[in-house]
């Protein structure tokens, strides 16, 4: 039809809209997944934002890349814990989203429904390891990030704006450090199959943690994502059985007189 690329690329984004696909999870999310059937991978991620703060030197001030180091640690222990989105992760605002009882109790983590993607308030409490990493973090390490008085968790470099590379910075870190692919996204998926593992067919709970408006979405999701772990129950069931089976007597060949 040679209409210009604007318009082209608005018939292409109708299309996608009336016809998604097959719903579910992408194959390459699925690839990147499999990763964490390694439990020394599955342990990497989980320890990375404690082992992060754990090296830092605690007599001397930080510096601008130790302080980003931490930065990361804090943003990938909240995905660990509240897998949001990392829209909704970059514009955690210190004033409108962490709410505290006081100064050192019980910290809420609440994002109303028109900042969410599927307009379903995320409202968690942060267990007590991701708020130690937290005020340690805006104590001593934000402030070398920012001059400027912000609002933001993760500011920009004015301060002005949330950060726009968290993300990058994210997926970096992680593959630098323990050779794992992984976007902020993925955290999604990565704390659904976790879960899945231990709890098979618990889609109920996930559909809460993720925010679904039906546990149809989060089954076309998740379906099957614990065959994995069936499958290894099966085979140390087999394997046991081999171990206790007793062999045959070995049948020695006879001897024909000559």
């Amino acid at each position: 039809m040679k209409v210009d690329e604007a318009h082209l690329k608005r018939l292409q984004l109708i299309s996608r809209r009336a016809n998604p696909g097959r719903p579910g999870m992408t194959s390459k999310n699925q690839d990147r997944l499999r990763q964490f059937n390694d439990q020394v991978n599955v342990d990497a991620l989980l320890t990375l934002p404690d082992r992060i703060l754990a090296k830092m030197p605690s007599g001397t001030p930080p510096s601008y890349r130790q302080a980003l180091e931490v930065q990361t640690a804090v943003a990938i222990g909240i995905l660990l814990m509240i897998p949001m989105r990392l829209r909704n992760l970059k514009n955690l605002n210190m004033d409108d989203h962490l709410i505290r009882t006081r100064a050192s109790g019980v910290v809420h983590l609440a994002v109303k429904g028109p900042e969410v993607k599927n307009e379903v308030n995320i409202e968690a409490v942060l267990p007590a390891p991701t708020i130690r990493l937290l005020d340690e973090y805006l104590k001593r390490y934000r402030p070398v990030l920012v001059r400027n008085p912000s609002p933001w968790v993760f500011p920009g470099e004015a301060g002005k704006r949330p950060k726009t590379g968290l993300g990058a910075q994210i997926s970096k870190y992680l593959k630098k450090q323990c050779g794992l692919l992984v976007n902020p996204h993925l955290f999604r998926h990565i704390g659904a199959m976790l879960y899945l593992l231990a709890h098979p067919g618990a889609y109920g709970v996930i559909r809460l943690v993720h925010g679904h408006k039906s546990v149809e979405t989060t089954t076309q999701f998740y379906c099957g994502m614990e065959s994995t772990a069936a499958m290894r129950h099966f085979d140390e069931h087999i394997l046991k059985l081999r171990d206790q089976a007793i062999p045959p007597p070995v049948k020695r060949p006879s001897r024909r007189p000559i």
